[in-house]
Parts: C-alpha cells; sequence; structure tokens
C-alpha cells in the first residue's frame, strides 16, 4: 500500500511543499496500525493488488471508490480504501507536523509571522479525520459483506450481522468544532 501527496487532494490542507518525510512516516503509520487491523486476513491480498487495481478484478473494487446496493436495496458508494488510507495517514500527519526533531529536543516549528496551534486543538482536529476514515471504511466494510464471496481470507463473522453493518441509515459519528452545549433545567 502507498500513497502520494495528489492522493490528498480535496482532503485536507497539505502544504505543497511539505516535509515529505513526515508525510511518508505518517502513511507508514497509519497502514501498519491502522488499516491492517482493520482488513486483518485480507490486508495481504489487498497490498498485493494495491497498484493493480484494474487488472485485479472484481474482486478488489475496494481500493478505489465505487458503488454498490446496499442491504436495503438502494444504490450507495463507498469512498475505497485508497480514501480512507488517506484519512487516517492526514490524522497522523497533522499531529505530528508541528514537531521537529533537533540534536537539542523536540520544538514546535515557528517564526515572527505565524502563531503556533494549541496541542489540544491540533489533537481535535486529528481525531476528526480518524473519525471520518473509521466512517469511510464502514462502508467499504458492508460492499465487504455483502460481496463476502469475493473477499476469502476476511473475517466475515468479526462483521455486523446486518448487512449493512450499520452503514446505511445511520448517523455517523464525526464531529465538527464549536462550543458544546445543553440545555439546562431548573430541577438538575
Amino acid at each position: 500500500m502507498s500513497l502520494v501527496q495528489s492522493d490528498f487532494v480535496g482532503l485536507g490542507q497539505i502544504a505543497t511543499h511539505c516535509d515529505l518525510t513526515k508525510l511518508q512516516v505518517a502513511i507508514n503509520e497509519a497502514i501498519e496500525f491502522d488499516m491492517k487491523p482493520l482488513l486483518c486476513n485480507l490486508f495481504g491480498q489487498i497490498d498485493e493488488n494495491w497498484e493493480e487495481e484494474e487488472l485485479a478484478g472484481p474482486n478488489y473494487t475496494v481500493i478505489s471508490p465505487g458503488s454498490y446496493e446496499n442491504c436495503a436495496g438502494f444504490n450507495t458508494t463507498h469512498q475505497g480504501l485508497k480514501k480512507v488510507l488517506a484519512y487516517f495517514a492526514y490524522s497522523r500527519y497533522t499531529f505530528m507536523n508541528p514537531f521537529n526533531d533537533t540534536p537539542n529536543g523536540a520544538v514546535d516549528k515557528t517564526n515572527p509571522f505565524s502563531i503556533p496551534k494549541p496541542l489540544a486543538e491540533i489533537k481535535q482536529y486529528s481525531n476528526k479525520y480518524k473519525n471520518m476514515a473509521k466512517e469511510a471504511f464502514k462502508y467499504v466494510e458492508a460492499y465487504i459483506l455483502l460481496n463476502k464471496d469475493g473477499y476469502p481470507g476476511f473475517p466475515v463473522s468479526e462483521l455486523k450481522t446486518c448487512g449493512c453493518n450499520g452503514a446505511c441509515g445511520t448517523k455517523g459519528n464525526t464531529k465538527g468544532f464549536g462550543i458544546k452545549s445543553r440545555i439546562i433545567s431548573r430541577y438538575e
């Protein structure tokens, strides 16, 4: 599995002259610690056919975006594993990018014309993209479940038993930013 800088277009903001070594570290970590656990035994098969998605046949239509008929009989789409990996990698990149390792320890990147973001805000931003990756994977997983005969090695028993794996007709868990509030009752 691999990604290039252009795979992040439309996903998040990566500077044209970004630190490509940090981006590659984020991609490697996303593959190892996010994608492998999600794909289980199917990881090796997907990894081998990552660049050959056009030639791999119908079993590997999960790498790029696609459409399918869900368990309710409606046409729906999935963003593909490449986009899921990009979300996970971007989540990791945004968290590690502000820090540089120096002979004197880790430092923040700053200059006279910038103000560093607080770590809590960076973490919240990173978590937003991780949650988006998980939501995007639900639809890919639902597609795999509905076409389980074409994906030997994927632990179908670990998927939810409904044919949509919770992907259709449910509210996502991604959250934006802003003030959290609640209605206060005088009886509290």
